[in-house]
C-alpha cells in the first residue's frame, strides 16, 4: 500500500469543503490524514481514513464521432492515458442514452471504434465509454453527439433552360422549427446518355436560404445530375438521391438538316421496318395457335387412347383373376382325386397282400393276436396299420406280423412278435409281405 504525502498539508480548502487530489497510481491502495493550517501554525494530523483503492485504469481518452447519419453514429477513442503495470484492457464498452438517461443501445467491443444504431434523426444523445480490466472498469468518457437530420425531400427539376435549370425541394418536417437552415446544391455533368457521371466536373452551390435554386452557367444540351444536402448549427445531412435532367439543346442549320433527314428518311424506314416486324410477329402469333391447336388435338386423341388402354388393362386383369380362379379350383379338384386315388391304391395293396399265399415271413391276420402284441391305436384302414408295423420292424426285428380288427366301421391296430397262426374265434387270413 502506497501513501500519498502532502507536503506540509499546503491544501488551503474552506470548511467544510473538499479536494480533488490528482495524479495517483492507478490500482493503488491510499489513505488520508487531514490537518488545519492556521496563522499560529498546523494542527496536528487527524486520523487515517479508511483504504482507497484507486482504478485500475484512466478512462478512455479522445472520444470522438467519427461517422453520422440518420439513424447511427459511429465513435472511436484511444486507449486509457494511464494503466497500472502489468495489466491490460480486456474490452470496452460503448453505450448510448438520451436526455432521460434511457440506454438506446449497447456493445461491448475488443477494438476501439463502435457503431450504435436505430436511433432517431436530428437528436441529441450522449455516449460513454469505459475500458475493462480483468474484473474491474474504468471511470467512463462521455461525449454529446447529434444524429443527423434528414435529407430533403422530394427534389424536382423545373424550367429547364439552354443554360440553366431551377431545383425546388420539400424541407424535412422535423426541421420546421429550427432556424439558421442553410441548403448545399452539388452538380455533376454526365455523358451524352445520362448514365454515368464524369470524373472533374464536380460542383456545390452554398449558402441557400430557401428550398429552391436556380443553378446557371450550365453547358447546352448536357445531362446533369443533382443532389441537394440540408446544414444545421448541429450537422449537415446526406444528400438526397440522385435526380438527372439535360438541357436544351440550340439547333443550328446542320441540326435542322439532321433533324430533316431523321423525319423523311430514318423515321419513315423505321415506322416500315416495325411494320414489318408486326406483321411477322402476327404471322408467327398465327402460326403458333394453329400448332397449338393441333397439338391440343392430339393431346385429346393421345387421352382417349390412355383410356382405352386402361380398360383393356383393367379386363385382361379381370381375365386372369377369373383364370386364377378357375386354375385354384381345378387344383383343388385335383387334390381331392388324387385322394381318393391314394385311398384306393391303399386299400387293393392291402387286399393285394390277403390274396398271396406265401405263409412265410410278415403275417397279416384279421383276428387277434398274440405272442407279446403291441397296440397301435385306431388307423384310417387296414393298409396304413401295415405301413405302421412295417416301420416298426425296423426298430423291433422281432415284430412278423400285424393284426387289425374291425371296431364300429374303424380299424384297430397291434404289431405282432412271434406270429404264428390262429389265435381266437376269428379265423386269421395271413401272408407274406415282401
Amino acid at each position: 500500500m502506497s501513501e500519498l504525502t502532502l507536503p506540509q498539508c499546503c491544501y488551503n480548502i474552506a470548511v467544510p469543503a473538499g479536494i480533488i487530489i490528482d495524479g495517483l497510481v492507478p490500482a493503488t491502495a491510499y489513505q488520508f490524514k487531514i490537518c488545519f493550517e492556521t496563522d499560529f501554525g498546523s494542527s496536528a494530523p487527524s486520523d487515517e481514513t479508511g483504504i482507497v483503492f484507486t482504478r485500475p485504469s484512466s478512462p478512455p481518452s479522445n472520444l470522438q464521432m467519427q461517422l453520422r447519419n440518420e439513424s447511427s453514429i459511429t465513435i472511436a477513442w484511444d486507449a486509457p492515458a494511464n494503466i497500472f503495470a502489468g495489466l491490460k484492457i480486456n474490452s470496452y464498452t460503448a453505450r448510448i442514452f438520451d436526455e432521460s438517461k434511457k440506454t438506446m443501445m449497447q456493445v461491448i467491443v475488443k477494438t476501439r471504434e463502435a457503431t450504435l444504431r436505430n436511433l432517431k434523426a436530428y437528436q441529441q444523445y450522449f455516449v460513454e465509454v469505459v475500458a475493462h480490466v480483468n474484473n474491474t472498469s474504468s471511470n467512463p468518457e462521455q461525449l454529446k453527439v447529434f444524429t443527423a437530420p434528414p435529407s430533403p425531400k422530394d427534389v424536382t427539376i423545373k424550367n429547364i433552360s439552354l443554360n440553366t435549370v431551377t431545383i425546388q425541394w420539400r424541407k424535412p418536417g422535423i426541421l420546421n422549427l429550427t432556424t439558421g437552415i442553410e441548403y448545399i446544391v452539388r452538380y455533376t455533368m454526365m455523358d451524352t446518355i445520362g448514365k454515368h457521371s464524369i470524373g472533374g466536373t464536380e460542383h456545390t452551390v452554398t449558402g441557400i436560404s430557401q428550398p429552391t435554386a436556380e443553378i446557371k452557367a450550365l453547358a447546352e444540351g448536357t445531362y446533369y445530375q443533382f443532389e441537394v444536402k440540408v446544414v444545421t448549427s448541429k450537422g449537415s445531412s446526406d444528400f438526397s438521391p440522385v435526380s438527372t435532367a439535360k438541357t436544351i439543346f440550340k439547333q443550328t442549320q446542320l441540326d435542322k438538316l439532321k433533324e430533316n433527314i431523321y423525319v423523311q428518311l430514318i423515321k419513315p424506314g423505321i415506322y416500315n421496318l416495325q411494320k414489318s416486324i408486326n406483321a411477322s410477329r402476327e404471322i408467327a402469333v398465327t402460326n403458333l395457335a394453329v400448332e397449338r391447336t393441333k397439338l391440343a388435338a392430339e393431346r385429346t386423341a393421345a387421352a382417349v387412347e390412355r383410356a382405352k388402354l386402361a380398360a383393356d388393362l383393367n379386363r385382361l386383369d379381370k381375365k386372369m383373376m377369373q383364370n386364377k380362379n378357375d386354375v385354384i379350383n381345378e387344383r383343388y379338384s385335383t387334390r381331392k382325386s388324387i385322394s381318393a386315388v391314394s385311398k384306393k391304391v391303399d386299400d387293393l395293396w392291402y387286399e393285394s397282400t390277403h390274396a398271396l399265399t406265401l405263409c412265410s415271413g410278415f403275417q397279416v391276420g384279421d383276428g387277434t393276436g398274440g405272442n407279446g402284441e403291441t397296440s397301435e391305436g385306431y388307423k384310417a384302414n387296414a393298409a396304413e396299420c401295415i405301413r405302421t408295423c412295417i416301420e416298426r420292424k425296423k426298430t423291433y426285428p422281432e415284430i412278423n406280423g400285424v393284426t387289425v380288427q374291425n371296431r364300429l366301421n374303424n380299424v384297430y391296430c397291434w404289431c405282432e412278435r412271434g406270429m404264428t397262426g390262429d389265435n381266437g374265434d376269428t379265423s386269421i387270413k395271413h401272408c407274406s409281405l415282401r
